[in-house]
C-alpha cells in the first residue's frame, strides 16, 4: 500500500512537472457508483490531479490521476437477529478525455468531455456482522479474491469553468466484467482548481 501512495505521488508531481506550459489543476468531489447486480449503490469521494493539454484551437487532451474511496453499508433483520454488511474500495485512476471548449467570455468557458477512465483497485473488502439473540459474530472477504483489480470505465461528461474554478459532472460506463457479468457504472461531480 505504501509502495502505490508513493507512486500516486509522483504521478502527481509529474503530471505538475510536465503541465509548466499548460493548464494543470487539482480537485476533489462526490462519486455514486452502481455494480450491475448489487442492489444499493456504492457512495464516496475522488480526489486527483489534472493536466489539460491543447491539441489545436478548442480541443484539448484533459489527462489525470486520482484516489477514488467508496463504501456501502446494508442491514438486515430485527431485534432477535440481524446482519450488517459494511463494504469499502480504493482505487486509483487515470482518465484519458478528449475536451473541447466553449469560450463564454474573456475569463470563462463551457466545456465537453469524452473518453476512457482506466481504474485499478488497491483494496477492497466486505466485512460481514450478524448478531443472533445478543451473540455476535462478523467475518471479512477480499473482494480481490473474486474481483479482477482492473476496469476501464467509458465516460462523459461537461462543465464549466470561471477564472480558475472549474466544475464539472459526468458518467461513466463500465467496460470490463470484474467478476461474472458484473460491470460497474459510475457518476460523478467535482470542484476544482486550475493553477
Amino acid at each position: 500500500m505504501k509502495k502505490l501512495l508513493r507512486l500516486f505521488l509522483v504521478a502527481v508531481f509529474a503530471i505538475v512537472a510536465i503541465g509548466a506550459n499548460a493548464q494543470v489543476g487539482i480537485e476533489a468531489g462526490y462519486v455514486n457508483s452502481k455494480f450491475s447486480k448489487a442492489n444499493e449503490p456504492f457512495n464516496g469521494f475522488r480526489v486527483g490531479a489534472t493536466y489539460d493539454m491543447t491539441v489545436q484551437g478548442n480541443f484539448a487532451l484533459n489527462y489525470g490521476v486520482g484516489y477514488t474511496f467508496l463504501t456501502q453499508k446494508n442491514a438486515t433483520g430485527g431485534s432477535l437477529a440481524s446482519v450488517e454488511l459494511k463494504s469499502t474500495g480504493h482505487y486509483v485512476d487515470i482518465p484519458v478525455r478528449a475536451m473541447y471548449s466553449i469560450p463564454l467570455n474573456a475569463s470563462s468557458k463551457f466545456f465537453l468531455y469524452a473518453g476512457p477512465d482506466f481504474y485499478f483497485g488497491l483494496a477492497g473488502k466486505n466485512k460481514i456482522t450478524g448478531q443472533v439473540a445478543g451473540a455476535e459474530g462478523n467475518t471479512t472477504h477480499d473482494w480481490y479474491g473474486d474481483m479482477k483489480r482492473f476496469d476501464v470505465l467509458l465516460g462523459a461528461g461537461g462543465g464549466i469553468q470561471f477564472n480558475r474554478i472549474r466544475i464539472k459532472a459526468g458518467y461513466d460506463w463500465g467496460m470490463v466484467e470484474v467478476n461474472k457479468s458484473i460491470t460497474r457504472n459510475q457518476f460523478n461531480v467535482s470542484l476544482g482548481f486550475m493553477f
